[in-house]
C-alpha cells in the first residue's frame, strides 16, 4: 500500500526551487503570496510562512493533504501522482480527476463527485497501474489547460504545470 513518505518526495521536487531549496517566493499574478516549501501564506493565513522549516512543511503536508484513503491504494506511483495533484489544487479536484481518469479502464458505475470512497479505491485497485496512470496524467493536464484558457493572469504558470502532470 501506499505511503506518505515517497510521496511527499515527489511533491518536493516539484515546489523547492533546486538552486535554493529553502526560498521565499512571491510571483506575480500568484493567488497563493508567499511561499516557502509549496506551502502558501494566502491558503494558510494561520501560519508564519516565513519561517518555516521543512521538516515543519511535511509535516503541513502530512496533517492537510495525505489523506488516509492514500493509503489505501496498492499503487504507490498512483497515490503519489494524486497526492501531488491534490496538493496543487486540492483533493476534490484531484479525486474528480481520478475517478475520470478510471474511465480508462472501464470502471463501471464511478461517478466523478470528488469523493474517493470505497467504490473509487476499489476500482483503482483493480485497474492496471500504468494505463491508470497515462489517464490520471492526462486528466490533470486538461484541467491545467483550462485554467489557463480561462485565466490569462494564469497563462505563465502553464508550462510548468504541464511537466508537473506529465512527470
Amino acid at each position: 500500500m501506499a505511503t506518505f513518505d515517497p510521496a511527499i518526495e515527489i511533491v518536493l521536487a516539484h515546489e523547492l526551487d533546486p538552486s535554493d531549496p529553502h526560498r521565499i517566493v512571491e510571483l506575480p499574478g500568484d493567488t497563493g503570496g508567499l511561499t516557502k516549501y509549496g506551502i502558501a501564506q494566502n491558503k494558510h493565513p494561520d501560519l508564519d510562512v516565513a519561517s518555516l522549516t521543512l521538516a515543519d512543511a511535511k509535516d503541513i503536508y502530512q496533517r492537510r493533504y495525505w489523506r488516509p484513503e492514500y493509503s489505501e491504494i496498492g499503487s504507490q506511483a498512483i497515490a503519489s501522482k494524486l497526492f501531488d495533484f491534490a496538493v496543487n489544487a486540492g483533493p476534490t479536484q484531484a479525486h474528480r480527476a481520478l475517478q475520470r481518469a478510471l474511465r480508462a479502464c472501464d470502471a463501471p458505475g464511478i461517478e466523478d463527485d470528488g469523493v474517493l470512497g470505497p467504490r473509487t479505491l476499489f476500482a483503482v485497485n483493480a485497474c492496471r497501474v500504468e494505463p491508470l496512470l497515462a489517464a490520471l496524467r492526462s486528466e490533470i493536464a486538461g484541467f491545467y489547460r483550462t485554467l489557463a484558457a480561462t485565466s490569462e493572469a494564469r497563462r505563465p504558470f502553464l508550462a510548468g504545470w504541464l511537466r508537473r502532470a506529465y512527470s
